[in-house]
């Protein structure tokens, strides 16, 4: 998502994306040195893929839907692997990283109906 942040005007958007970088780069690292420390083989990487360019070809509302989009995958997968360890030390990453991906997500969206980019979620009737 490095890439992503040069080419928005809005500010707003740029500190998002690069909030999203920072995040993903943490959670990259913790589970690394859990690999690391099993002797475990490492995650391959693409940052090889990453071009040096200045300007986005997509459009800010495409790279926030999916911002969204892959956010609530990730949440998704590492549910899925909380429900499938048995390591104490693995449950609590997988819980954390869940959280943080729940809340990037809902603050793309959030940017998402603030831009404009998508309408507002429909809401709970409110209980009187």
């Amino acid at each position: 998502m490095a890439f992503i942040s040069l080419g928005t005007p809005f500010a707003e958007l740029t500190n998002h994306f690069q909030r999203g970088v920072d995040k993903n780069q943490m959670q990259i690292d913790v589970l690394l040195s859990i690999l690391l420390e099993n002797d475990l083989p490492q995650l391959p990487s693409w940052e090889s893929e990453v071009t040096d360019s200045k300007v986005s070809p997509f459009s800010d509302k495409l790279l926030l839907f999916k911002a969204t989009l892959l956010s609530s995958a990730t949440a998704g997968q590492y549910g899925a692997n909380l429900a499938s360890v048995f390591r104490k030390d693995l449950g609590a990453h997988y819980t954390r990283v869940i959280a943080e991906e729940l809340l990037y997500g809902e603050d793309s969206v959030n940017l998402m109906i603030k831009h404009q980019f998508s309408d507002q979620l429909p809401l709970a009737k409110e209980s009187s």
